[in-house]
């Protein structure tokens, strides 16, 4: 409210001067403190006037408004506001004066506002929504409500799905709503917020957990196959020119070749094994000279799969 406070002071102030003024070019306006001072809302008392006419000429605001600005530009899907300047109760009563009380309903008012007022048809429907994010609100508001056409707010509904009041905001009409009450029938409710998109986040790096360790499987069973080869070659070799291979070498590969089994063999079958033989200390047997296994020591990918929030936008 108090960032349209702004834009709308800095339009007074274009209009006073005789010029046209759109909210978009009066948000990238700057005024001096007596100017903002001079164009004056009248809803707002003059004493707290002068303390914001000169608070928007600070640092501290400029600095705070470029981070919500760079924040907006940053996000895909920004649910932004398209209906100009009115809030949610005054886009409710403008819809409900100029197409009739069927129109001002809680749904089609957040629609309007999120599809753009120049938008609306003739009948007072809102056009499409760019926003997948505030399409999502509408359609779970709808899911959720009785009553598609009421123009009160359930705030049970509101927090449900908002998955709770995430920096102190509702989902759809925020501003419009007592906020005691939507933390009343939370509680009344028993209702408690869940994080769906730290959850969402979760399962998207597990899919992508899953993909990576299938395709690092391929890799390994294409590299075990050539090393197989490799060696099966070079002992090949060896024999043709009537030759050993030398045995620090097969010793070496030996080890290696025991090394994988312990580490690809499961966990479950090293238990059973151990119940089965509790006294048994005996070293596996280990090949050597040329009887050596054809596998490879590249390491294979693991099978088990890892399983794994708007601020207050400034102008």
């Amino acid at each position: 409210m108090m960032s349209q406070a702004r834009v709308d002071s800095v339009k007074k102030h274009c209009f006073k001067k005789g010029e046209k003024c759109t909210d978009a070019r009066a948000r990238a306006m700057e005024l001096s403190a007596p100017q903002y001072f001079d164009a004056w809302l009248e809803w707002c008392n003059k004493r707290a006037w002068a303390l914001l006419s000169h608070y928007w000429t600070t640092d501290e605001f400029k600095k705070k408004r470029l981070a919500g600005q760079t924040s907006r530009m940053s996000c895909e899907d920004a649910a932004q506001n398209r209906g100009g300047s009115r809030n949610f109760a005054e886009t409710q009563q403008f819809l409900d004066l100029t197409f009739g009380p069927e129109k001002a309903s809680t749904i089609n008012t957040y629609a309007v506002m999120k599809s753009g007022m120049k938008n609306v048809d003739n009948t007072g429907r809102a056009g499409p929504i760019p926003s997948k994010k505030a399409q999502q609100r509408v359609d779970d508001y709808k899911a959720g409500c009785n009553d598609e056409n009421s123009q009160e707010l359930d705030p049970e509904l509101l927090y449900k799905i908002g998955r709770g009041l995430p920096h102190g905001r509702v989902p759809i009409g925020d501003g419009a709503v007592d906020k005691e009450e939507v933390k009343a029938a939370a509680k009344s409710a028993n209702l408690r917020p869940t994080n769906s998109e730290s959850i969402r986040i979760v399962i998207q790096e597990n899919e992508h957990l899953k993909d990576t360790n299938n395709q690092l499987k391929k890799t390994n069973d294409i590299l075990t196959e050539e090393n197989s080869v490799n060696r099966e070659l070079i002992m090949r070799l060896y024999a043709d020119f009537g030759k050993d291979a030398p045995a620090d070498l097969l010793g070496r590969l030996s080890d290696i070749d025991a090394r994988r089994s312990q580490v690809t063999e499961s966990p479950h079958a090293s238990h059973s094994a151990d119940d089965d033989n509790p006294n048994d200390d005996s070293d596996a047997d280990i090949p050597s000279g040329n009887n050596f296994s054809d596998d490879s020591d590249v390491g294979g990918g693991s099978d088990d799969d890892h399983e794994g929030s708007e601020g207050m936008e400034m102008d």
